[in-house]
Formats: C-alpha cells, structure tokens, sequence
C-alpha cells in the first residue's frame, strides 16, 4: 500500500497529519495524493460544490503595509470606493441567482469603519431571507462589534493567517501574527463559525505553507480559503515569481489530509493555475469563491456553473 493511501485511511480513522507527517506525503506521486485525498473528500465532505462570493463594501486606503495588496496606502493609486446597502443587495440577488451559498461582506483595513458594521448588521438578515449565509471580512473587530454582527444573523467570519508565523513578517509589518490569532479565537469562542487560510506562492517554503495549515486547523476552521499570489504591480510583490500550477495541486491533496473535514476553497489567483482548478474538484477541492476578487479578476459565475455542471456537480447550500 502507498503511503498516501496509508495515511488516508488513518486520517478516516481518526488520525491527525502534522507538519512533518505532510512534509513526508509530499514525496509520494501526484496522482497517489490525489487519490488519497479524494478518498477523504468523499468520506467526510457533502457531496457538491460550495459556492461562495464577496462584495467590497469599502475598498481602498489602507494603513497596513501587505506586501501582496494594491489596497494600501503605500501602493500607487487604489481610489477609495465605498458602496451602499442598495448596491450591496443589488449584488447579493445576482449571486444568489447563480447559486452562491455564501456571500461575504469585505473591508479594507485593520478595523473596518463603523459605517461599514452598521452596514453589514442592516444587511445581515436581508441576505438571510434571500437564501445566503452572511458572512463577514472586516478585520479584527471588537466583542461588541462581533456580537452585533452574530444577533444580526452573521454566522462565518473570515480572517486569513495569510503566512505561517515564521514567514508572516516578510509579508506585512504593522500588524502581527499573533493579533490574528488572538482575534480568530475570539470568534471561535463566541460561537462563530471561521474561514482561515492564507496566500500561497509568495516566496515562502513548503514548511511555511503546510504550518499554516496545520494553525488553521488548531483554530477551528471550517473553511480554509487557498489563495495563489496575483502580483500586482506597484506591490512589493509585484516581480514574484509565478506559483508552477502543480504545486497548488499537490498543496490542496496535502491539504485535505490535514483539513479531512473543512472546506477547501479556491479564492484568488485562480486563472494562474489553471486547468488544476478543474482537476482539484475531482480530488481534495469541495468549494470555490466565484466572481472577482477584491483588487484582481476572477471567474464568472456563469464560467464557474458551466466548470461544474462538466464534473457531474453542483452547487450545493452552505453547512
């Protein structure tokens, strides 16, 4: 038996991989991994495709310094846009009509501005009503803010680790590691669901990636957003060497290993490694984030529909 169908049927058994166990499966054939990892999809992950979307309510201006972000203040130009509970619903409807599950509310900074709560608490049970699971991105917000959010009908907060500990601070100086993780376990802890993952192909080694993975699971994830680096120009990262598409596809085999039960969600970048998009839903991917991203192009909802109608899925409601 290969190792990586050995190791699956440990995790089905209730074993838990850990760094080093993953720095050793990704030694095995591709396709061993990706049998592996289909074989704990199936197992323990509904059937169907998560579909997830996201509407910047306030873009632009930010004080952080994030090596891989145009939304800073340091980046050249990135106006700041603001939109309105109207056009927040105006786009919610569109998501929804394409089978979107999940639809997040999304700010740029640290905190988002009290406008932006107020916003997302009046829209919170207007997405409910229409059939979506509200979600927010707001940054590291406060109890007082989070309970409103959660008495809104806010279930799922996202806040990504974006790097593992050891390679966070060659990607943003003005905030730390450990504010995110503190503030993840807040939310954990007051009952909310959490969707953390990170960027990969940022200079960082396989240790890092698979470390990140490993904290997003001691966190409590349910989702774990993958996100492959988009160089944008007037970044720091912007000459960043491209992520070779099968190294996203052996990270997500690896991944599920590690995450058995979580989502497993392709977000940005996801037109730089393709077709393993397509490739990983027949293994260890169950969710996509659909539509454009914050500061990059995305895949249409229409593209996506079609991608997974050609699998023999389909969109499935969020759990």
């Amino acid at each position: 038996m290969s190792l990586a169908i050995s190791a699956a049927r440990s995790v089905l058994c209730g074993g838990s991989i850990h760094v080093e166990d993953a720095l050793e499966l990704l030694s095995c054939p591709l396709e061993e991994l990706e049998e592996g990892a289909r074989m704990i999809r199936r197992a323990l992950v509904p059937a169907g495709v998560e579909l997830c979307s996201i509407c910047s309510v306030h873009t632009g201006g930010c004080s952080e310094d994030c090596a891989f972000c145009a939304q800073s203040t340091r980046a050249p130009g990135g106006a700041v846009v603001d939109l309105d509970l109207d056009s927040v619903i105006s786009m919610a409807r569109r998501a929804r009509s394409f089978g979107v599950a999940r639809f997040s509310l999304v700010s740029s900074g640290l905190r988002a501005p009290g406008w932006v709560v107020d916003l997302a608490v009046q829209a919170a049970p207007i997405l409910r009503d229409m059939g979506l699971s509200p979600c927010v991105s707001l940054g590291m917000l406060d109890r007082r803010d989070l309970l409103r959010l959660q008495l809104a009908g806010v279930e799922r907060i996202h806040c990504n680790l974006e790097a593992s500990p050891a390679f966070f601070p060659k990607v943003c100086s003005t905030h730390w590691w450990g504010q995110k993780m503190e503030f993840i376990s807040m939310a954990r802890t007051m009952g909310f669901q959490v969707c953390c993952g990170g960027i990969i192909g940022m200079g960082e080694g396989w240790e890092d990636r698979l470390a990140l993975s490993v904290w997003s699971r001691r966190l409590g994830a349910q989702s774990f957003p993958v996100n492959v680096l988009d160089p944008i120009g007037g970044t720091p990262l912007e000459g960043a060497a491209p992520l070779p598409p099968e190294d996203f596809l052996r990270f997500v085999c690896v991944l599920r290993y590690i995450h058995p039960t979580a989502r497993i969600r392709i977000a940005g970048g996801r037109r730089l490694i393709r077709p393993m998009d397509r490739r990983s839903l027949e293994g260890p991917v169950d969710s996509l984030m659909t539509g454009d991203y914050l500061t990059t192009r995305g895949v249409s909802f229409q593209e996506d529909l079609e991608m997974i109608s050609s699998l023999g899925l389909a969109p499935v409601m969020a759990r």
